[in-house]
């Protein structure tokens, strides 16, 4: 049937339904494009969530690279640390040991040089024409049980002057000894 005419019912309903779709159509796109951009902004946004994702895994395994070499050091540091403390504490063992020998030292150079004042003062009583004090002669051998520690007894300025009074009374005797001798070889060589 056709040609059809203008405002036959048929074309009427037919540019109804040209227009019905027509718009729809056009909502479609619309639609459609908004879709799209939707689509597209979200592909933007997961692949900015991707690389910083990947960014942070790298930042992460740097972290944990750099944490295995601290955690390392520690480790290091602290076999270091007992180390250090064994040899410290041999050190002080040592230490003791040490300052138990010199205490030893220390008793028995004081012994020494006390015999060697008592032996001097009675020397020097003799050089003098005097009778030597008894109790000089026999305390002549100390023992170091009867002696007090060098530290209880004397600050070191007070023994280093007792040791030079003790040398000027030797400088003493031994002028006395060697005028002696030099009185004997005298007379030894008049009467020869």
């Amino acid at each position: 049937e056709w040609p059809l005419r203008p405002g036959d019912k048929k074309v009427e309903q037919l540019k109804k339904d040209i227009t019905t779709l027509t718009t729809q159509k056009d909502t479609a796109k619309t639609m459609t494009e908004g879709y799209y951009e939707k689509f597209v902004n979200e592909q933007l946004k997961n692949k900015n969530l991707t690389e910083s994702l990947d960014k942070s895994t790298s930042e992460v395994k740097v972290l944990q690279s750099d944490a295995e070499t601290k955690g390392n050091l520690i480790v290091t540091l602290e076999t270091r640390v007992t180390e250090l403390e064994a040899q410290l504490e041999q050190l002080q063992i040592e230490d003791k040991k040490g300052k138990t020998s010199s205490i030893i030292l220390f008793e028995e150079l004081d012994l020494a040089v006390k015999q060697i004042k008592n032996c001097v003062l009675v020397l020097d009583s003799f050089v003098q024409g005097q009778d030597p004090d008894i109790s000089l002669l026999l305390n002549t051998r100390c023992s170091p049980s009867k002696t007090p520690p060098v530290s209880e007894e004397m600050s070191y300025a007070d023994r280093v002057k007792e040791i030079k009074d003790i040398r000027a009374s030797i400088e003493g005797v031994h002028q006395y000894i060697a005028e002696l001798y030099g009185d004997r070889a005298g007379s030894r060589c008049a009467t020869q």
